[in-house]
């Protein structure tokens, strides 16, 4: 990189296009005082070294000084050819920067996975030791859960229309299936003995609206 950076500082002259490309080479490869420095001895008037310019800036530079300087073909040739090493700096950076991105977000995704993968595994060892168990206290871990409710459609032709939300597509209403369902159950409970109406509730759940069931689902968070 240091003799691909020398390359440029010792093939530009005098002038305002050698201090913009002198700048824009430092931004983008990090290499600022290096390209100063080779400016520097061949006489040239230089920013201050704590002043670093942003790509835009630099590049701005680059674009102001090649046209002022449009009308001496060979020197412009020479520094055009300088400006085309840094553009191709940029489209590598840029090409290697996007594929880490992808490579980085397919491993997060694979990783994530492997981690529910194995935490259902665990969990479905735990159980197995203490089914009636809510939640597990390890060494330095512990499981907990909570429960949640949901509703799986079975048969969406079967619903009532007042429970389906009409779009451009038949879609359930979800939420007024849940909460009819809800109702349904508390009413019919209501006042019986704790297994009964278990019985009955988990009966109610898949009965009292045709197409839907109400189902719980336990959800397991690690702490």
């Amino acid at each position: 990189m240091e003799e691909s950076i020398q390359k440029v500082a010792e093939g530009i002259t005098n002038g305002a296009i050698t201090v913009a490309i002198a700048n824009a080479v430092g931004v983008l490869l990090g290499s600022h005082q290096l390209v100063v420095a080779k400016a520097e001895d061949a006489g040239i008037a230089v920013v201050d070294e704590g002043h670093r310019p942003g790509a835009t800036e630099a590049i701005a530079d680059l674009e102001e000084s090649l046209a002022l300087e449009n009308n001496k073909r060979e020197a412009f040739i020479r520094k055009a050819d300088a400006t085309c090493w840094v553009i191709e700096r940029l489209r590598a950076e840029a090409s290697y920067h996007s594929s880490q991105s992808k490579r980085f977000s397919a491993l997060a995704k694979r990783e994530d996975n492997r981690a529910d993968a194995l935490e259902s595994t665990l969990i479905h060892l735990l159980s197995r030791l203490d089914p009636s168990a809510t939640s597990h206290h390890l060494t330095d871990h512990h499981l907990s859960s909570r429960t949640t409710e949901a509703i799986e459609i079975d048969d969406p032709d079967l619903l009532p229309p007042e429970l389906v939300t009409t779009q451009t597509t038949t879609t359930a209403n979800k939420t007024s299936i849940k909460a009819r369902i809800r109702s349904l159950i508390s009413t019919a409970t209501s006042g019986l003995p704790k297994a009964e109406a278990a019985h009955l509730a988990f009966s109610l759940s898949s009965t009292a609206v045709p197409g839907a069931r109400l189902i719980k689902r336990r959800h397991w968070s690690i702490t």
